[in-house]
């Protein structure tokens, strides 16, 4: 049965193993099935929904993401839309690399394939749409009516060029997904799956313990990798335009920003910077293309024109100026909300041995003391009411000595008063009958 998987990317861009399922048909009921599933998961873990999704051209997959997470983003994997247009390029060579000039065909097909791939490389790569669409057009008039490319033109109109808008850079740049573009994650976190298991004769209780060590230990280096950016400052980043965002955001992000501005020429005072950049006033001024947003909406960035900016008017860099994706800690820019604070409550059993604290547990009775002074006030209430004296007409003085009253029903009544008027004595913890103990996770 095939194992699928499902990966992620940490702040420090480190992949994580999300999780898997064996299926045994690889049809779109199945793929609802484990994406109902996942999500189920998410809003539990109460984690948002994911915003894009890369996979590869599976049509089950796409038909099931579609009826599963709608507002989900759908990337497909350039890497393999190259690899399977080079497979057909090659293939409608094949006459050619198998006649009797074995090398001269085989520079041929590499010639023609570098100019090809250099003319499709222009269409998803354009950063505008009209642009994406004249290279689309001049491609397909180059090469429309050449016996061996021409099919070849024509398997790129039917097989992925109306899946344009999951791979062609002038939509997919406005995804948020954090450089993400193919499915390499994957085919990695596959490799360490492998290792971790041990090889394919395993039963299903064997892999589900292989794969609860392989999380625990992902776990554990992944909060080893976090609180070790949390202590460090890089000496990359001097200066007080990077003062207060060390050890808030990971070290990934902030060096992906400044490769981002030394790409543009921008000079952010970093030591060991390489030639030819300016100086933000300069570069605002003359040297600066115009923002079009795309780095900071793909990536979750600031992007070179507010950093400039940032610069030029003595101001930091901040938490908000990133994504909560870069975030160390994921609750910095977010104000904690009820059920971040408020987790279900865990009752706790008690137990009659010695607790850490030396504290001694309270006895039966005087767990219910406080039951037993209702109780007694009720009783005292009640016998007060029934010996009331009823009031009786004068008659003469009575004959003889006067009879002692008894002594003898005064006693219960003064052991009560007391039990009410002194303080209840709990050594140890205040617990009543019927209370629990909750400790919030």
């Amino acid at each position: 049965m095939p194992l699928v998987q499902i990966v992620g990317s940490t702040a420090t861009n480190h992949t994580f193993y999300i999780g898997g399922a064996f299926i045994q048909r690889e049809n779109k009921a199945t793929f609802a099935w484990l994406f109902e599933g996942v999500k189920d998961i998410l809003y539990r873990r109460r984690i948002p929904l994911p915003r894009v999704i890369i996979t590869d051209r599976d049509i089950a997959q796409i038909n099931a993401l579609k009826e599963v997470l709608p507002t989900a983003r759908r990337i497909l994997c350039l890497w393999h839309i190259n690899k399977a247009i080079e497979a057909q390029f090659k293939r409608y060579f094949k006459d050619l690399i198998s006649g009797p000039d074995l090398e001269q065909g085989r520079q041929m097909l590499n010639e023609e394939w570098d100019t090809f791939n250099t003319l499709w490389r222009t269409v998803y790569r354009a950063s505008e749409p009209t642009t994406a669409f004249f290279a689309w057009a001049r491609l397909q008039a180059t090469y429309e009516n050449n016996p061996y490319i021409g099919p070849m033109c024509r398997y790129l109109r039917i097989q992925w060029y109306p899946f344009k808008e999951a791979f062609f850079y002038c939509y997919t740049k406005q995804y948020l997904h954090f450089g993400n573009s193919v499915t390499s994650r994957l085919e990695g976190m596959h490799s360490v799956l492998k290792k971790a298991l041990g090889g394919c004769q395993n039963d299903l209780p064997g892999v589900i313990q292989r794969l609860e060590g392989l999380l625990e230990a992902q776990e554990h280096k992944i909060k080893a990798r976090i609180s070790r950016e949390k202590m460090l400052r890089w000496p990359q980043f001097p200066g007080y335009l990077w003062s207060t965002i060390q050890g808030k955001v990971s070290q990934f992000a902030l060096q992906t920003v400044l490769d981002e501005c030394h790409a543009l020429k921008l000079d952010v005072g970093s030591p060991g910077a390489p030639e030819g950049l300016f100086r933000p006033h300069e570069w605002l001024l003359g040297h600066a293309r115009p923002c079009s947003g795309a780095w900071q909406t793909s990536w979750g960035l600031p992007c070179p024109h507010s950093i400039a900016r940032l610069i030029l008017h003595g101001g930091q860099l901040q938490i908000e100026h990133f994504n909560i994706h870069w975030a160390l800690d994921q609750r910095l820019n977010t104000p904690p909300t009820t059920a971040d604070i408020a987790r279900d409550p865990e009752v706790l059993p008690r137990h009659r041995h010695a607790r850490a604290n030396n504290e001694r547990i309270p006895s039966d009775f005087e767990l219910a003391e406080e039951e037993l002074v209702l109780l007694a006030r009720q009783a005292i209430e009640q016998a007060s009411q029934a010996q009331e004296p009823e009031v009786q007409e004068e008659e003469g003085p009575p004959e003889g000595p006067p009879e002692e009253a008894p002594e003898a029903q005064e006693a219960p009544q003064t052991g009560l008063r007391r039990l009410l008027q002194e303080p209840p004595r709990r050594p140890g913890r205040s617990l009543y009958p019927g209370q629990f103990v909750f400790r919030l996770t």
